[in-house]
């Protein structure tokens, strides 16, 4: 099993401040490995934009709403990856989406638990893909996600999963993730 830990880098310094950087330390057999995922999460309030929360809790789980991929840096609200996937951005562009997707969702869910230490496990991932009805590789695309989760997260981060094709998305996304995780009460 690997074994992660977790770095909150602090400070004055704006590109690094309330950065995480996530070491994975490789298995018991192999701990030279290193691999380093480095996430930033906003101090800004969250980009939710409708009539909901980002995210709900219930008993002991949280429901992270849809996500999409918007860069956590910009001061406005500025989709990265937009259009059809297949037709307007590449499905490699997709998968980034996709993972870009997450980490505003990690961001939104560090702000409702205070740490990211508190997710016991990642449940289930819902991900829908702006496309033309010819494309099926939605699969393909949600691997960004998904692929990006259990990277970070290791067993903890394997769920359930959906992905679905979307005729249009908010905001012309190419992407949208939500995601259930439980939590520790």
């Amino acid at each position: 099993m690997d074994s992660w830990i977790c770095t909150i880098v602090a400070g004055n310094n704006a590109f690094y401040r309330n950065t995480i950087i996530w070491h994975n330390l490789g298995t018991s057999n192999d701990r030279r490995k290193a691999k380093f995922f480095r996430s930033k999460f906003s101090d800004r309030q969250s980009s939710a934009v409708g009539s909901f929360i980002p995210v709900a809790i219930t008993g002991n789980l949280a429901f992270v709403s849809g996500q999409i991929p918007i860069e956590q840096e910009s001061n406005s609200i500025q989709v990265k990856y937009k259009g059809k996937v297949g037709r307007d951005i590449s499905l490699e562009d997709g998968q980034a989406a996709a993972r870009l997707c997450v980490i505003n969702g990690l961001s939104e869910l560090k702000q409702a638990l205070e740490s990211l230490d508190k997710i016991k496990k990642f449940v289930k991932v819902s991900g829908y893909v702006n496309c033309d009805p010819s494309f099926t590789d939605h699969a393909k695309v949600i691997n960004g996600a998904s692929d990006f989760i259990v990277e970070v997260f290791g067993e903890k981060g394997k769920h359930a999963r959906v992905s679905v094709g979307a005729s249009s998305l908010a905001l012309d996304s190419s992407v949208e993730v939500d995601f259930i995780v439980e939590v520790w009460c």
